[in-house]
């Protein structure tokens, strides 16, 4: 003796009764199998920080954010410094080459002097 859910699947066409035994068991049972099926946000902060360059992620890291927006935050802000240092010591060596550079003139100019 059939039941009234078989006597219902079988009056449905195949792709209406792939559809409802879809959506009733599989999505159930996906989540199930796979709990981690959605990336959780500190997943995307961890793939986040790991592409970062090494310089700037170096500097993140410490922080260990937990919200994509405050790596993103830390990661600017890092650059930024990392920027700021470089043009600063950028500038350093140019004055010092300058610096260097008036020295050798002078020291030129008494060589010449004394031969």
């Amino acid at each position: 003796m059939k039941t009234v859910t078989q006597h219902v699947a079988y009056a449905m066409d195949w792709k209406t009764l792939k559809k409802t035994m879809t959506v009733k068991y599989c999505l159930r049972e996906l989540a199930l199998m796979c709990g981690r099926m959605f990336h959780e946000e500190l997943d995307e902060v961890e793939k986040y920080v790991g592409g970062l360059p090494d310089m700037i992620r170096g500097n993140v890291m410490p922080y260990q954010p937990k919200m994509m927006e405050k790596a993103i935050e830390f990661a600017i802000l890092s650059g930024i410094k990392k920027s700021l240092l470089f043009h600063e010591d950028k500038a350093k060596l140019k004055r010092k080459l300058e610096f260097n550079a008036g020295n050798n003139q002078g020291h030129q100019q008494q060589n010449k002097e004394e031969n």
